[in-house]
């Protein structure tokens, strides 16, 4: 078990490697940042380095929320991957997070997720070109959103019970869907 008390920045050359069964307790923060510049308020972990998720089927990484009296629902920022090395995120759960995995000029392998209760589930933008494969993203505002030149690869994905939008694709960018579930979904 492992703590998350601010911020977590993962510089470029550097890895961070989550091994199978790893919990990681998120202690939510307004008002954190990662200087120089940030992407949220609330407590992130930001990768510019290269981040693998070693979770398996049988013991996924699980990031957690520390409960006080006064948490909000959407307790934390998630795992933004800011033009990393290649990553790979296997088997991990995720909830309450702002967007649980936002790609911003990155292209991992997402394979096996559980992202619930989470505003975003997982935002594709800036020329990004992931392989999202065989998650749940469920009961959030909006399940998978593709902007900005993105072409990620979306193979056996169940997206359901979201307030708004299951999957959001502008006009420049062109995912492939593969054999996905989408339904009970408000759009």
């Amino acid at each position: 078990t492992v703590t998350m008390v601010a911020d977590v920045l993962i510089l470029q050359g550097g890895t961070l490697t989550i091994k199978a069964g790893t919990q990681i307790i998120v202690v939510p923060a307004e008002g954190t940042k990662i200087d120089p510049e940030y992407l949220s308020s609330q407590t992130e972990l930001l990768v510019r380095g290269k981040l693998e998720v070693q979770g398996t089927a049988d013991a996924p990484v699980r990031f957690l929320i520390n409960e006080s009296g006064d948490t909000e629902e959407i307790a934390w920022a998630g795992i933004t991957l800011a033009q990393p090395e290649m990553s790979h995120l296997h088997y991990a759960e995720l909830e309450r997070a702002d967007t649980a995995v936002r790609c911003v000029a990155s292209s991992p392998e997402i394979k096996g997720l559980k992202i619930t209760n989470c505003r975003y589930g997982m935002v594709v933008q800036q020329q990004s070109h992931p392989k999202i494969l065989e998650n749940l993203l469920a009961d959030g505002e909006g399940g998978i959103f593709c902007l900005r030149g993105s072409n990620p690869y979306l193979l056996d994905n169940l997206v359901t019970g979201h307030d708004e939008e299951a999957v959001f694709v502008n006009a420049d960018s062109r995912p492939w869907l593969d054999r996905n579930t989408i339904s009970g979904n408000a759009i």
